[in-house]
């Protein structure tokens, strides 16, 4: 029997206190509760993830720091390019998950200390899905909703060897650095894949020639209101276009009265190209003159 942690044997084969109970409610309300989609992130070929820091702010936060543990099932285990583990998650003195963590072996960049820290916070994810903790990551519905309210597919050329692909980025990111250069921002992150990012494949649309193509009701507006001339108001009540995907639908002065808002549309003006550029600076330049 444990009496106040793990017993001897824990690390090697224990499986004490499996399934024997639900934890607390208060726990378990912390463990599945839902995602804080400002705190997730992309990766440069459109996975959706949570950092590995957030698992473990997660369960300190359910808990207690030093109520959970990660318990290595064994030695690591290498071959020529990865390095493996596995490790077993352990949670007010009991088994809750196992999984294998693996890393790959840069050895120009990446030290043995190093590879072995990604495996373990690779194993601890994997571990964590088992308590339900950012569920939604593995929900394709959600994965898609995100992507489309808060990433960016871009077309960028790498400036060495000329490559062309697709890449993906938060909507409040900066562009990607050198090498990479961007050249046109997809109409949808969503309707974009990993597996389009050949240099062979065509450039995808960019989002000025939906705004201008596009049959919808919002689109048109949009197009309507970027090439308007600058003599005419702008028109604060108007929706925001889809491709302005983290307000889109929203009314331009609902957006510019907030402090997110405006720095989102900040960021639109300074970095897109074409209607969503001017639409938003627009808007930006309407609200300032309106409050002096």
């Amino acid at each position: 029997m444990m009496r106040g942690g793990l017993n001897r044997g824990a690390s090697a084969n224990s499986f004490d206190g499996i399934s024997t109970r639900a934890f607390p409610r208060k726990v378990a309300d912390r463990l599945v509760a839902p995602v804080d989609p400002n705190i997730v992130e992309i990766k440069p070929d459109g996975t959706v993830y949570l950092p590995e820091i957030m698992y473990r702010r997660i369960l300190n936060s359910a808990f207690g720091p030093g109520g959970w543990a990660l318990m290595p099932r064994g030695p690591a285990t290498h071959g020529d390019k990865f390095l493996t583990r596995e490790w077993a998650l352990f949670c007010h003195g009991r088994f809750v998950a196992q999984a294998s963590g693996e890393s790959e072996m840069l050895t120009s960049f990446t030290g043995p200390a190093t590879a072995l820290e990604g495996v373990k916070s690779q194993a601890l994810v994997r571990c964590c899905k088992d308590l339900g903790v950012a569920s939604e990551l593995w929900d394709m519905a959600y994965v898609t909703d995100w992507k489309n309210k808060y990433a960016v597919a871009v077309w960028c050329e790498n400036q060495k060897t000329g490559q062309k692909k697709t890449l993906y980025r938060r909507l409040d990111r900066p562009p990607f650095p050198y090498p990479w250069k961007e050249s046109q921002l997809t109409t949808s992150t969503a309707a974009s894949s990993p597996s389009s990012s050949s240099s062979s494949s065509p450039a995808p649309k960019t989002s000025t020639s939906a705004a201008t193509s596009s049959s919808s009701a919002t689109s048109a507006g949009a197009a309507k209101a970027a090439y308007s001339t600058a003599a005419e108001p702008f028109d604060m009540e108007a929706l925001l276009p889809r491709e302005l995907k983290k307000f889109a639908g929203k009314r331009w002065s609902e957006v510019v009265s907030t402090d997110e808002g405006q720095k989102y549309l900040d960021y639109i003006a300074n970095n897109f190209e074409g209607a969503a550029r001017g639409l938003a600076q627009r808007a930006l330049d309407s609200h300032h003159a309106s409050r002096k």
